[in-house]
């Protein structure tokens, strides 16, 4: 179960690390501090998770996925982000089917990229 948590934790600290840098170069708009502040909450879910799995944390430094001058490209860049979470965690689940408490967490962090990042973003330009 080490690689799957490894990866998620990596995918949303590259996450944070583009939404912060966006909201550096753009100031504080909407949807970029809500949700760096959700990303912020998943990684402490899956810290969580690691711990109690004696699993180590990712090294950093976490890198921006990318960066954008304007907020027409900074919702796209987040759209294309989410997408990509969404479908990572459709991929893990599988591996992590025998840990409940895992399938929990990533079930969540999946339906919050889904249902609420992904349409904030798509909708925010």
């Amino acid at each position: 179960m080490t690689v799957p948590v490894t990866e998620a934790l990596t995918s949303e600290h590259a996450a944070l690390a583009t939404y912060q840098g966006i909201v550096s170069t753009l100031g504080s708009i909407s949807p970029f501090d809500n949700v760096a502040s959700a990303e912020e909450q998943h990684i402490s879910a899956l810290e969580t998770l690691a711990r109690n799995h004696g699993i180590p944390m990712p090294a950093g430094p976490f890198h921006a996925l990318g960066t954008a001058s304007t907020k027409t490209a900074a919702c796209s860049l987040g759209v294309r982000i989410e997408e990509s979470i969404v479908a990572m965690y459709g991929t893990l689940l599988p591996e992590v089917s025998a840990y409940s408490d895992a399938t929990r967490v990533f079930t969540s962090l999946q339906s919050a990229a889904r249902d609420n990042h992904l349409p904030a973003f798509e909708h925010c330009a």
